[in-house]
């Protein structure tokens, strides 16, 4: 029903935005899709469990090609303020993590709900900007970006589908008939593959010297 009540919704949001508001995606109708939007209640959903990057599209230079193995996991650091420690592999043997800093936000002039997250990767000071088009709360969530310092206009990011570690080989329809919905037309690459299940990352550290003491864990989405 959840499913079915978002369509039935974005069908609504379509018709009220029309074409001359084309840059901004369609989905980005707080009124209407805000709901399913809310980026604070998705990264404090599965807190203490990874989540994997199942599927991005191809043109994504986050996530290049050369990278698979993509998993996250969240840590409250305080208030709206979490850590992210993500590990990945490099032309499919090389294991490598980052630690970032991500600051929910509100993106496509929300007003009320929180549905984008700034990712500032720790080291670097790298940023990217992500809004969140969909999330059952509780195993998957679909976010779009990255583009630059500013919030993806229409056609001119990426989608990235998100799941649990016990969903991975089983994506909850409602995320896997979203993303295909969203993506139509576009090139799909699969992040997560068979050999992504031999552990974590060499060097991979949950903890990072950067994070103050929290005992919540969670996960990206």
């Amino acid at each position: 029903m959840k499913i079915l009540l978002f369509f039935y919704i974005l069908r609504l949001a379509l018709c009220q935005k029309g074409i001359h508001q084309a840059k901004i995606p369609r989905w980005a109708n707080e009124v209407t899709l805000g709901k399913f939007q809310n980026v604070l209640r998705s990264l404090s959903a599965n807190l203490g469990t990874e989540s994997y990057l199942v599927r991005t599209t191809s043109n994504n230079y986050v996530w290049a090609k050369g990278m698979t193995c993509v998993r996250a996991t969240t840590r409250r650091m305080h208030d709206d303020v979490f850590n992210t420690t993500t590990s990945f592999k490099r032309s499919h043997t090389h294991w490598n993590s980052v630690h970032a800093t991500v600051y929910p936000t509100t993106n496509y002039g929300y007003a009320y709900t929180k549905n984008g997250i700034i990712n500032t990767e720790q080291g670097t000071g790298t940023t990217t900007y992500y809004a969140l088009v969909f999330s059952n709360y509780r195993s998957c969530s679909i976010y779009y970006g990255p583009n630059g310092a500013h919030s993806p206009a229409l056609d001119s990011g990426n989608y990235e589908l998100w799941v649990t570690r016990e969903r991975v080989k089983s994506v909850p329809f409602c995320c896997d008939f979203m993303f295909r919905y969203l993506t139509l037309g576009k090139s799909i690459r699969e992040v997560y593959t068979s050999d992504c299940d031999g552990g974590h990352a060499g060097g991979w550290n949950p903890n990072p010297p950067q994070e103050k003491e929290n005992d919540n864990n969670g996960i990206k989405g």
